[in-house]
């Protein structure tokens, strides 16, 4: 009987970790879903596969900038794409050799400027998103994806000076492309096959007005900076033990 179980433990590490491989650098979660740089939600681990639920899109107001590196496909990260290319609605053409020495590429974004980010989550304009963070700990905000686009696009990216997570639309988040300090393209995340992510969650502490604040942001089961917390609720608490 324990042997039984301690099989069917050790499929169960198995199967829940497949799905977590690294797919290059800094992304190490693979989806089949059209993620957001952005966009908040629950990222669970089931038996067959790792599903991130989003349930929240906030309002960036202000630009927030990113930073992005194009790498070259591998076994693995071609095997993520094709598996995400069959589930979402983009038509992209890749084509993956192992023996030829030149690799397509693909492109990863991330979150550089958190403070921004931050200062955006903490705005008047997203007291609901922010609300909604407070009293979900196990919620956290896309920082990174990996995503394959078409050639065009691909040469856009390459060819700008900088380039911004910005609200498009309505509900839609967007990578605005910048050249001489001016936008001169917005590509969409629908635009391109997302096929990697990965997730932080939010740090709070409650300033002298006893108001609780996003003030930092880390991946995974990364612990808070000190006298920071994951639950909102525990940085109320702790505050208010010393008060008395």
């Amino acid at each position: 009987m324990l042997k039984n179980l301690l099989y069917i433990h050790c499929l169960f590490l198995l199967l829940t970790t497949c799905k977590t491989v690294d797919v290059q650098q800094g992304t190490p979660f693979t989806t089949t879903q059209n993620l957001a740089l952005g966009n908040i939600g629950l990222d669970r681990n089931l038996l067959l596969e790792r599903r991130y639920t989003s349930t929240a899109i906030p309002n960036y107001g202000n630009p927030i900038k990113l930073s992005f590196v194009v790498e070259s496909f591998s076994k693995s990260s071609f095997k993520a794409f094709t598996e995400a290319h069959a589930l979402q609605s983009q038509t992209i053409e890749i084509h993956y050799v192992d023996s030829l020495k030149t690799k397509p590429k693909f492109v990863s974004f991330k979150i550089a400027d958190r403070v921004a980010l931050i200062k955006e989550l903490n705005s008047k304009e997203n007291n609901g998103v922010k609300d909604y963070l407070e009293l979900n700990p196990t919620a956290g905000i896309i920082t990174d994806i990996s995503m394959a686009l078409k050639a065009e696009d691909l040469d856009l990216v390459l060819n700008s000076d900088a380039i911004y997570l910005v609200s498009h639309g309505l509900k839609t988040l967007g990578l605005q492309l910048n050249n001489n300090n001016s936008p001169t393209q917005t590509i969409g995340f629908n635009q391109g096959i997302v096929f990697g992510y990965d997730i932080s969650y939010c740090c709070w502490q409650e300033d002298n007005r006893h108001q609780l604040h996003i003030v930092d942001l880390v991946e995974h089961s990364n612990a808070c900076p000190i006298s920071t917390y994951r639950k909102a609720n525990r940085a109320k608490t702790n505050d208010d033990y010393f008060k008395f």
